[in-house]
C-alpha cells in the first residue's frame, strides 16, 4: 500500500515537473524575445529582425534552449537594404538562471547551432566593405552601457551554409557553398584547444582567372587559441583539396590594425597521383585506376598583415619532374610531365601577384606539346606573355584521359605561337599592343556538334599570327553534303576567347554545294515521344562579314545556282546584301535580312526577278504559289519585284500567316493550260465565247499586295484573242477566293443570226457594239464557283440598242434600223411609203427579254459551233 502511494506521488511530482519545465519558456517569451533582439541590435551597426523565437527546457533541459527563426541582417548606407546575412535557424543554448536576470544584466550563451545561413560580403571601389557593422567602443565614455549579451560557448556549428565575398577592388571572389563546420572547447581558461571539422565547396576568382571552381575542401583540425595574444595556432590537423592532403603550421593573431598570419602549408607525400587528387573526382575519376611515375611537391607560404589596405605575401609552389600516369582501362599513357608553377605576392597589394608557369610539358603517344604562361598585375591590367608549341592528336585525349564527350573527337592540332599583350588592350581593341607570332594548324579534325544531322569535318585550317592581326589562311571542311572553303583575318581572337567578346573579321568563303539543310539544327525527341527542332540561333559572339560565293546553293527543294553576294553577320542579324543567284531560267537579285535576336526569328526581303519561268517559277515557291496559285498553269516568263517580311519558323522557312509585302510581276511570254486549273476549266465550260487558247498575257502587269495571309490585286487588263478582260479581287492564302472578272464580248460573238440583222444596218456604233458580260469567281481554287451577272449584261445591250433606234437615219437608212431593231426586238414595224416613224412606246421590257435569250444562249456552255463565229 506504501508503495502504490509513492508510485503515485512520484508520479504526480515528475508531472508537475514536465508541465513546469512545458510552461515556463512561456512565462518568459516575451522577455527573451525582446532582450535578443535588443541585445542584438544593440552590438551592430545594422538592423537584425526575425520571424519568431521558439523557447524550451524539454530539449536541452537543465538548459534553455532558444530557438531564433529567419533572422536577418539588413545594412545601413552605403549599402542601403543590402541583405548581409539570413539564416533560418539558430538555436541558442543557456542556463535557467538566465531567465531570473534583470534588465541590462548579461545573459550568458553557452551553445550555437546555425542552419542555413547565407552571407553576402563585398568590399567596394570605394574600399568599404557591408560587413564593417561593429560598433566602435567608446572608452571615454564612463556612463557608456556593456553589451547585455556575453559569449561562453562550450560548442557550436554551422551546417548547410553559403558565404559569398567579392572585393571590387581587386577583382578578386570567393565563394564558398554547402559549408559545414563544427567547433567544441572549453574557453575559461587563459589558453584553450579548440576542436573543428569542416568541409565545404570552395570557388576563387582572381580577375578572368578561375583558380578553383567548386573544389571540395576538408579540415579537420585542433586550434590552439592563446586568449591573451588572441593568437590561433594550427596544432594537429589534416585537410583535403578535392583527394589532395595538406598539413598545415603556423597562427593567426588577432591585432587592432589586422590580423597577422604566418602559415605554411605542403602536401606530405610526394607522388604525382597527388597532383591528380587537386582535379575533381567528376574528372578523374576513380584514382585507385591509375598507374603513376614521378613526383610531385605542393609547398605554400602565406606571411604578412591582412587588412583593409593589404593581403599577407604568399609564395605558393607546385612542382613536378618527368611524371606519368595510364589509367588502368585505358590503351594510353601520358608521359613526359613536366610541371613548375609558382603564384608570389612578396608586397601585400594584390595587383603585384605574379603567376609563372614556367613549364607545362606532356606527352601522348608520339605527341610532344609543350607550353609557358607568365602572368603579371592580374587584378589590374594584367599582363600576358605565353609560348605554346607541340602536337596534340585529339583521338588520343579520350584514350589516355577520361574525359566523357557526347561524341567522338579527332583530329591532329599542331601549334607554334609566342603571344604578348595586356588586357585592355584587348578589351579595347589596341591591337598595336597585341604581339603575336606563329602558326596554329588543325587537320582532319571531325565533331558532331550539338543539335546537328551531320558531323563537322574539317579536312585542314590554319591560323598565321602577326602582331597585328589573324590569318585564317585556309579553311576547308565539310558537313553533310555540303563543302565550305574560307579565308580571311580574324581582329579579335584574343578578345573572344579571354574576355567574351565578338569575333571580328572579313572572310571569302566558297561552296561547290551548300544545303542550308546541313547548317540547321536536326529535330529531337521529347519526352512526350513528340519532336521538336532545336531553334537555330545565329551566334551572338559574331561580328564579320562574308564575301560568298556557291555553285549551287540548296535550301529545301529549291537550287541556286552561281550564288554570290556579301553576307554581314552582328547582333545575331545576317544581312544580305547584293546577292544574286541563277533560278527558274532566270536571275534573282536580292537584298535583306535574317534576324533570331528575338525569340521568334524574323526576315525581311526586297528582291528582283529577272526573265523567270513562270510554271517553274509558281511550282517552285511555297510563297508565289499562295500569292497567285493560278500562275503554275501558265507557261512563259515574266519579271518581278517583291518585297515581303515576316516570321521564321522553327525550320528557317517564311511563316505565311505573319507575311507581309507587295508583288509586282510583268508577264514578258505566256501560254495557258487550261486543263490543269479548275477555275479556267468552269469559266471555259460556261463561257461560249472564251476560249483560254487565245488568251494574251503579254505585256500585262500584275499589281498584288498581302498581308497576315490575305492577297488584294489591283485592276488588270488582258486580252483573250479581241475580247478585252477587266480582273481585279484578291484570294486569301487558304485558297479562298473572290474575284470579279468582265469580258467585253464584241458583238460579232453573238452569233450569225444577230450578226446578219447587224450587218443590215449602215451605222459604225452597230459594228462596234460591247457587251459587258461580268463573272464573280469564288469559292476554293481546286473547287470554284462562277457566277455570271446576267442582268447588268441585258441592260447594257438594251441602252445600246435603244440609242442606236433612236439616232434615227434618213430613207433607206431609217427603214433598214427600223427593221434591224423590229427584227432583233420583235417590236411592231410598218414600212411606210412616205416615212417611217420609230414610236416611242416600246416597251423596254419588251427589248430586255428578246436580248436576254441572245444572252442566254451565249452564257450557256458551247453546243452549236455553227452559232460562233470563229476568226
Amino acid at each position: 500500500m506504501k508503495l502504490k502511494k509513492v508510485i503515485k506521488i512520484s508520479l504526480i511530482t515528475l508531472g508537475i515537473i514536465v508541465v513546469v519545465l512545458a510552461v515556463t519558456p512561456f512565462l518568459f517569451k516575451d522577455k527573451i524575445t525582446e532582450m535578443v533582439k535588443k541585445s542584438l541590435n544593440e552590438s551592430v551597426n545594422a538592423k537584425i529582425d526575425f520571424a519568431s523565437v521558439d523557447l524550451s527546457l524539454l530539449k536541452s533541459f537543465p538548459k534553455l534552449n532558444v530557438g531564433i527563426n529567419n533572422l536577418s541582417v539588413i545594412n545601413y548606407a552605403p549599402f542601403e537594404g543590402d541583405t548581409l546575412a539570413f539564416v533560418e535557424t539558430t538555436q541558442l543554448k543557456m542556463g535557467i538562471k538566465e531567465l531570473f536576470k534583470k534588465e541590462g544584466e548579461a545573459m550568458s550563451i553557452n551553445s550555437i547551432d546555425i542552419n542555413k545561413a547565407r552571407l553576402n560580403l563585398l568590399n567596394n571601389l570605394d574600399g568599404i566593405t557591408n560587413y564593417d557593422i561593429s560598433i566602435a567602443d567608446s572608452t571615454s565614455d564612463n556612463n557608456s552601457s556593456e553589451s547585455t549579451l556575453n559569449i561562453d560557448l562550450e560548442n557550436y556549428s554551422i551546417s548547410n551554409s553559403s558565404l559569398t565575398y567579392f572585393d571590387q577592388e581587386s577583382d578578386m571572389g570567393l565563394i564558398i557553398n554547402e559549408f559545414n563546420h563544427t567547433g567544441s572547447g572549453n574557453f575559461k581558461g587563459e589558453t584553450s584547444k579548440l576542436i573543428t571539422k569542416s568541409n565545404a565547396l570552395v570557388s576563387f576568382v582572381m580577375g578572368e582567372t578561375n583558380y578553383l571552381n567548386k573544389n571540395k575542401v576538408t579540415l579537420d583540425a585542433v586550434i590552439g587559441i592563446d586568449f591573451g595574444t588572441n593568437t590561433y595556432r594550427f596544432e594537429d590537423n589534416s585537410g583535403y583539396v578535392n583527394n589532395l592532403l595538406l598539413e598545415f603550421d603556423g597562427f593567426v593573431q588577432l591585432l587592432d590594425e589586422g590580423q597577422l598570419v604566418d602559415i605554411t602549408f605542403s602536401n606530405p607525400g610526394a607522388s604525382f597521383k597527388d597532383f591528380l587528387a587537386l582535379i575533381p573526382e567528376t574528372y578523374s575519376k576513380n584514382l585507385n585506376d591509375v598507374e603513376t611515375n614521378g613526383n610531385f611537391k605542393l609547398h605554400g607560404v602565406i606571411k604578412g598583415l591582412n587588412n583593409d589596405d593589404r593581403i599577407p605575401g604568399f609564395n605558393i609552389n607546385m612542382t613536378s619532374n618527368d611524371a606519368a600516369f595510364k589509367y588502368k582501362s585505358l590503351p594510353k599513357a601520358v608521359e613526359n610531365i613536366n610541371i613548375d608553377i609558382s603564384v608570389l605576392n612578396e608586397t601585400g597589394i594584390t595587383a603585384n601577384t605574379i603567376v609563372d608557369i614556367n613549364a607545362f610539358n606532356f606527352k601522348i603517344d608520339q605527341d610532344v606539346f609543350k607550353s609557358e604562361a607568365h602572368l603579371k598585375n592580374i587584378t589590374e591590367n594584367m599582363l600576358v606573355d605565353a609560348k605554346l608549341s607541340g602536337t596534340i592528336n585529339l583521338a588520343n585525349l579520350t584514350k589516355a584521359y577520361p574525359v566523357e564527350l557526347d561524341h567522338e573527337l579527332s583530329g591532329i592540332l599542331k601549334a607554334n605561337i609566342i603571344t604578348a599583350f595586356d588586357m585592355e588592350a584587348v578589351t579595347n581593341n589596341n591591337y598595336e599592343r597585341i604581339k603575336s607570332s606563329g602558326d596554329l594548324n588543325l587537320s582532319n579534325f571531325n565533331y558532331q556538334p550539338e543539335g546537328f544531322v551531320d558531323a563537322l569535318n574539317i579536312n585542314s585550317a590554319g591560323l598565321t599570327f602577326n602582331p597585328a592581326t589573324i590569318i585564317l589562311t585556309n579553311f576547308d571542311a565539310l558537313i553533310g553534303s555540303t563543302d565550305i572553303k574560307m579565308s580571311g583575318d580574324i581582329k579579335n581572337l584574343f578578345g573572344y576567347v579571354l574576355n567574351n567578346q565578338e569575333l571580328q573579321g572579313n572572310f571569302n568563303i566558297s561552296s561547290n554545294r551548300f544545303v542550308v539543310q546541313d547548317v540547321l539544327a536536326k529535330e529531337t525527341e521529347t519526352v512526350a515521344e513528340e519532336t521538336e527542332r532545336v531553334q537555330f540561333k545565329i551566334p551572338q559572339f559574331l561580328d564579320c562579314t562574308l564575301n560568298a560565293n556557291a555553285q549551287t546553293v540548296v535550301y529545301d527543294n529549291l537550287n541556286l545556282n552561281n550564288v554570290s553576294g556579301q553576307l554581314r553577320i552582328k547582333d545575331q542579324t545576317v544581312s544580305l546584301n547584293n546577292m544574286q543567284a541563277d533560278i527558274f531560267k532566270g536571275l534573282i537579285n536580292f537584298n535583306g535580312s535574317v534576324s533570331t535576336s528575338e525569340a521568334t526569328p524574323a526576315f525581311s526581303m526586297d528582291l528582283n526577278l529577272q526573265n523567270m519561268d513562270i510554271a517553274q517559277s509558281f511550282a517552285g515557291l511555297e510563297l508565289l504559289q499562295n500569292i497567285a496559285p493560278i500562275a503554275k498553269v501558265i507557261n512563259g516568263a515574266f519579271n518581278s519585284t517583291l518585297k515581303l517580311s515576316g516570321n521564321l519558323n522553327s525550320e528557317m522557312s517564311a511563316d505565311l500567316n505573319t507575311l507581309t509585302g507587295k508583288f509586282l510581276a510583268g508577264i514578258t511570254q505566256a501560254t495557258v493550260n487550261v486543263p490543269d486549273n479548275n477555275a479556267l476549266k468552269l469559266i471555259d465550260n460556261q463561257l461560249n465565247f472564251v476560249d483560254f487558247k487565245d488568251l494574251n498575257l503579254k505585256d500585262s502587269k500584275f499589281d498584288m499586295s498581302f498581308n497576315n495571309g490575305v492577297v488584294d490585286m489591283k485592276p488588270v487588263k488582258f486580252k483573250i484573242k479581241d475580247i478585252e478582260v477587266d480582273l481585279a479581287g484578291g484570294h486569301s492564302f487558304s485558297q479562298a477566293m473572290n474575284y470579279k472578272a468582265t469580258f467585253n464580248v464584241p458583238a460579232k460573238y453573238l452569233g450569225n443570226e444577230i450578226n446578219n440583222l447587224l450587218s443590215q444596218l449602215n451605222s459604225v456604233e452597230a459594228s462596234n457594239i460591247v457587251v459587258p458580260v461580268a463573272a464573280n469567281i469564288t469559292g476554293n481554287i481546286f473547287k470554284p464557283e462562277i457566277k455570271t451577272d446576267l442582268s447588268s449584261s441585258v441592260t447594257n445591250l438594251t441602252k445600246q440598242l435603244v440609242e442606236i433606234k433612236k439616232q434615227e437615219l434618213i430613207g433607206d437608212g431609217k427603214t433598214k434600223a427600223n427593221e434591224l431593231i423590229g427584227n432583233l426586238f420583235g417590236g411592231n414595224t410598218t414600212k411606210q411609203k412616205d416615212s417611217i416613224t420609230v414610236q416611242d412606246s416600246i416597251k423596254t421590257n419588251q427589248v430586255e427579254n428578246t436580248v436576254k435569250n441572245v444572252l442566254d444562249g451565249l452564257l450557256n456552255k458551247k453546243k452549236k459551233t455553227k452559232d460562233t463565229i470563229k476568226n
